[in-house]
């Protein structure tokens, strides 16, 4: 979630943050296989939802709850593999011609059964990128056909559901430049009996909040992983939580935390250029707080991100920030995206108007080719420490923007930075031949 937007130029991880403990250091100044490493993670989760896959019909519940477990199961999975092939892997029609990179038409290794026995686990070979793309929209479709097009309570945004499934689905489109396809998820996802909706003017700080034991989804939300005080406690551990790498120590005059990550002045300088609700969820502290009394500092001030508060005045600090996996703001700048890019300027602006509305902002969008760029940074101040700025810089081949403190300069589309290398054990394990490492590494 942090780390699309440290590896941009939404982030700047300072080394005069004591308190940041060097995390993402590294990852801020894109060093070599910095980069994304959740591959074993997400094949463990691929191996529980093909044993669900395989057991539900047999499973004796009723048709409907047969059905909704292998609709959240087909989402989640579609999911795991499209967020793996966006780390892992170039898009559709966006491979390199120059560079390491050049031809490179590598997905990831699809595995549709569960690994039983040891012939069942038996080394596969990545799959071409066309054919990653084409499960995961496979996936997609048989969640959308299996889940109810009921509209959502808070409960229900925290699990896999039609609309979000057809969010996602839409922006798996989208990654292949299918625009018109795309744009008819986006519409079913935009319906208004999924009961998601735009938040009104002054309320965007309202979208994270924070909370004593568990957030409540947002009205923005289709879909959201809800923390638990235990979960962050006991499981996850409070030092890996959102809150802590975002937020100074001792901002509350109570918490110790990681927080090392602030806001670059170049992100700082888009919001106040904005001037809209937006900005209001950045503000300015030390690197340390107060261990006594909240909300005081002696050190040097810094930019932050309020976006995970993860704690109320009355309980203390508790860790606790959901993760908002796909929001309808998101959608509709994603569908404004699509009809750009199908030259229907007029009503890609209108879209973005309408989200200008609901944030406050006053200004004109361009109705002609220049829209394109426009929402491009729209995302950005839209979605910033979302997680999304890496992977759509990276799908619209503009280079990777760093932040200037970071010395970095522009990551060109054909660097091999933009692919995260598979664990090298795995490589080994299965051998080179079937499971080509990425390029570079």
């Amino acid at each position: 979630m942090v780390l699309g937007d440290v590896m941009t130029d939404n982030i700047y991880t300072d080394p005069g943050v004591p308190a940041g403990g060097g995390r993402y250091t590294s990852n801020n100044k894109n060093t070599l296989t910095t980069g994304y490493g959740f591959w074993s993670i997400a094949y463990q989760g691929i191996l529980d939802l093909n044993t669900v896959l395989a057991n539900a019909d047999a499973s004796g519940g009723s048709p409907a709850a047969i059905a909704q477990l292998k609709g959240e199961a087909y989402g989640l999975r579609a999911l795991a593999y499209f967020d793996l092939a966006r780390a892992y892997s170039y898009e559709p029609g966006k491979i390199p011609t120059t560079g390491l990179g050049a031809g490179f038409n590598y997905g990831v290794v699809i595995r549709l059964k569960p690994t039983t026995d040891p012939s069942s686990g038996a080394p596969q070979p990545r799959a071409s990128v066309t054919d990653t793309y084409a499960q995961i929209e496979s996936d997609f479709q048989a969640a959308i056909t299996n889940l109810p097009a009921t509209g959502l309570t808070a409960s229900g945004k925290y699990k896999m559901n039609k609309f979000a499934a057809e969010a996602l689905y839409g922006r798996a489109l989208l990654y292949e430049g299918k625009y018109p396809e795309a744009v008819i998820q986006f519409n079913l996802a935009l319906d208004p009996s999924s009961g998601v909706t735009l938040s009104g003017p002054g309320t965007y700080t309202s979208l994270f909040p924070g909370g004593s034991a568990q957030q409540s989804p947002t009205t923005e939300s289709y879909f959201e992983i809800g923390f638990t005080l235990l979960e962050m406690s006991s499981v996850t551990g409070v030092n890996s939580s959102l809150h802590s790498y975002t937020t100074p120590s001792y901002y509350d005059g109570k918490t110790s935390t990681f927080g090392g990550q602030t806001a670059s002045d170049e992100l700082v300088a888009a919001l106040n250029a904005a001037g809209d609700d937006r900005k209001n969820e950045i503000f300015v502290f030390g690197s340390l707080g107060s261990t006594t009394v909240p909300f005081t500092y002696s050190s040097a001030p810094f930019n932050w991100c309020a976006k995970y508060p993860g704690w109320s005045t009355s309980a203390g600090n508790v860790f606790v920030d959901n993760v908002k996996v796909i929001r309808y703001a998101d959608v509709l700048l994603m569908k404004a995206e699509a009809l750009a890019a199908q030259t229907q300027y007029a009503a890609a602006a209108a879209l973005v108007t309408q989200l200008h509305a609901a944030r406050n902002n006053v200004k004109v969008v361009p109705t002609d080719a220049t829209v394109v760029q426009y929402i491009r940074d729209e995302r950005r101040l839209e979605l910033f420490f979302e997680g999304q700025r890496f992977f759509d810089e990276k799908r619209w081949g503009t280079g990777i923007t760093k932040a200037l403190k970071t010395n970095v300069g522009t990551i060109a589309p054909d660097d091999v930075r933009l692919l995260a290398p598979i664990p090298t054990s795995e490589v080994n394990i299965t051998g080179k031949t079937v499971l080509p490492q990425n390029p570079g590494y």
